[in-house]
């Protein structure tokens, strides 16, 4: 090992830290042989770019229902031929439900804020039950991981795949330590629902956080199937 990664590790360890080299999401998802990532409340592409960038060619479907929104992710996916994008809603059962968008777009929800960042808008989203497209969207593919970022929803996509569920072999979903959101599970509860599910936390990403207080409020939790 690296004298200075040596220093610098026991440096940590002396304050009750640690340095540690992780995998990134690419990497995890050549590891289990991913085909295809379902990239659920994509906004305008952020994640794809990011596992593209990370080297990972392989199929991606995003979906987001808000269509300024989508008319900027449309933008980014057209010129990848390998990157498709559906603009609807996905929840427990088809339906048309309204969502809150909020000043910073990224926090729109079918559900309520407890506080802060005043709704601007509300719009009527077509919502479908992912298990009644969900062929079409795996096509050939025969290992899904489906990354959901829909601000406290992510429960509600997932009872909406029914039967289907263990056709995926892993899940990016948010994990808040405090809900955000009116009738928002807690962490504790979506990492217990996944584990009766067959599935194990993997791995936890950093998320929002108070940057006076560095209090985390979310993380992202990598969720792969038992085996």
């Amino acid at each position: 090992m690296n004298p200075l990664i040596t220093s610098l590790r026991k440096l940590a360890r002396n304050n009750g830290y640690d340095i540690v080299k992780y995998k990134s999401t690419g990497e995890l998802l050549a590891l289990h042989q991913v085909d295809l990532v379902l990239d659920i409340g994509a906004n305008d592409g952020g994640y794809a770019c990011e596992i593209r960038a990370a080297g990972w060619a392989k199929r991606i479907v995003s979906i987001e229902p808000q269509p300024k929104t989508f008319s900027r992710l449309s933008s980014r996916f057209s010129t990848d031929p390998l990157w498709q994008g559906l603009n609807i809603g996905l929840g427990r059962s088809d339906d048309t439900l309204k969502m809150n968008v909020y000043e910073m777009d990224v926090l729109s929800s079918f559900l309520d804020k407890i506080e802060g960042n005043a709704v601007v808008d509300q719009i009527d989203v077509p919502v479908k039950r992912l298990d009644g497209i969900w062929d079409g969207i795996l096509g050939t593919s025969k290992k899904p991981f489906v990354k959901i970022d829909t601000q406290g929803f992510e429960m509600e996509i997932i009872e909406g795949l029914g039967a289907r569920v263990g056709d995926v072999i892993g899940w990016q979903l948010e994990l808040s330590v405090e809900p955000l959101y009116k009738k928002q599970p807690a962490m504790e509860d979506v990492i217990g629902k996944m584990r009766a599910m067959g599935y194990s936390l993997w791995k936890i990403l950093p998320g929002l956080r108070d940057p006076a207080t560095h209090r985390a409020f979310e993380f992202d939790g990598i969720f792969f199937k038992n085996t």
